[in-house]
């Protein structure tokens, strides 16, 4: 009896991790290969979303001699509307260079209009790893909408940028 409680305790646990991210309400533990395969689009709302990026390393004067830590701004943009849902949100950004994997909660780059239609979603992290400049690497984000359900958004072949 016991033995059939856990190998039905084990599937059901087997099923939910294979059942997808965007269709739970909580988070888990992402491998590579889950934030690999992310949709660079997705719906939400019946609205079309798609992410653009910017990284850099700052290598200005003031900066130490190997260059300051890395920073993004993600940009989530409607596809084939003007607006994005209400309510839309991303939490977190996952940066992937070859086996390395760094992520960080973001922040918003300025206050929402809570009155007005978001035509565009940007946030920002810092403090990332001395990566680059001049290579390519793989950007996921986590987006949240306004039932809860989480989306993983990704863009693939994202230049980290030098500011001199």
């Amino acid at each position: 009896m016991y033995r059939n409680f856990l190998t039905s305790l084990n599937f059901l646990l087997c099923l939910y991790l294979s059942t997808g991210y965007s269709s739970g309400k909580k988070p888990r533990d992402l491998t590579i290969k889950d934030l690999i395969s992310a949709p660079d689009t997705i719906q939400v709302e019946k609205v079309g979303v798609v992410l653009e990026t910017y990284l850099w390393r700052d290598f200005m004067p003031v900066s130490p001699p190997d260059g300051k830590t890395l920073r993004a701004v993600v940009t989530l943009l409607p596809v084939h509307s003007k607006h994005l849902p209400a309510d839309i949100d991303a939490k977190k950004i996952w940066i992937i260079q070859g086996e390395e994997v760094w992520s960080n909660s973001l922040s918003a780059v300025s206050p929402a209009e809570s009155d007005q239609l978001v035509i565009r979603l940007e946030k920002t992290a810092a403090n990332g790893p001395k990566w680059g400049p001049g290579i390519e690497v793989i950007v996921v984000v986590e987006i949240h909408d306004k039932e809860g359900n989480i989306y993983l958004l990704k863009a693939e072949h994202q230049p980290i940028h030098r500011t001199d």
